[in-house]
């Protein structure tokens, strides 16, 4: 076996490519973020000696370490900015894999140099979090916001809140619904409204619950209720509401 002239060699394999060995290919940047996140846990390490993990002592403890523990202000200082310098480095590292094309024959790199990011980006925010300062809280503060503003939860249906006005209180020239209908249970002029939805889809064979609201609501006399045969409903609903108020409206009791 041909014997490697340092240390340095011992760190690539034998069939490495000249040209992927040349400093200016990598500028080192896997090494150094390796470096980084060595100090970054051993001056972790070192520091849970003396942190205390609550939101109320938190910010004291970090304080004891900077001012009062012996060289706690060197330690404290290479733990923070390795953190800052591990998420350039590792930033770096993986717009040059992008750049040089590195990622083109082994795709899983790709993966892991992402995942690595994302990773490290997490752990330096709550590492920011941690100190339960002013600025940590407002980051905290940010986080979650961004994190609400990206809920991929559907979004209510915004013909809904509109449907629910009319429902409530009618229009101008045409009378609320809730006059004569309830969403309770109790029984006012015509039938309540309570489960709708399941109601209607079952009425008529065939017919979905939408169709079946739809239709009451412009044409009253096409179906009746069990005991509600007297045709006491306002009959101008579809002549007075606009197709979008009609749309709002059937939105609303469908919820129901």
């Amino acid at each position: 076996m041909a014997r490697r002239p340092n240390f340095y060699a011992h760190l690539r394999t034998p069939s490495t490519p000249s040209s992927s060995a040349r400093f200016a290919y990598t500028f080192h940047l896997g090494a150094i973020s390796t470096a980084l996140f060595v100090i970054l846990g051993v001056t972790g390490i070192l520091e849970a000696f003396f942190y205390v993990p609550t939101p109320e002592l938190a910010n004291d403890s970090v304080k004891l370490i900077a001012y009062a523990t012996p060289y706690g202000w060197l330690l404290r200082n290479l733990h923070f900015w390795a953190g800052q310098a591990l998420v350039v480095t590792v930033i770096l590292h993986l717009m040059r894999v992008v750049l040089t094309g590195g990622y083109k024959r082994r795709r899983s790199n790709w993966l892991i140099g992402t995942t690595l990011l994302i990773l490290v980006l997490l752990i330096d925010f709550t590492g920011f979090v941690l100190r339960w300062d002013d600025r940590g809280s407002w980051a905290l503060l940010v986080g979650t916001n961004l994190i609400r503003a990206a809920d991929i939860q559907p979004t209510a249906d915004p013909r809904i809140a509109e449907g629910e006005e009319l429902f409530h209180n009618g229009t101008a020239i045409v009378p609320a619904c809730a006059l004569c209908h309830s969403l309770t249970g109790e029984i006012l002029v015509g039938p309540t409204l309570q489960g709708i939805q399941e109601t209607a889809a079952r009425r008529v064979p065939g017919q979905s619950a939408e169709s079946y609201i739809r239709t009451s609501i412009v044409s009253p006399n096409t179906y009746k209720a069990p005991g509600f045969e007297n045709g006491s409903m306002f009959q101008e609903y579809g002549a007075l509401l606009t197709s979008e108020q009609i749309d709002a409206l059937v939105a609303f009791l469908l919820t129901q």
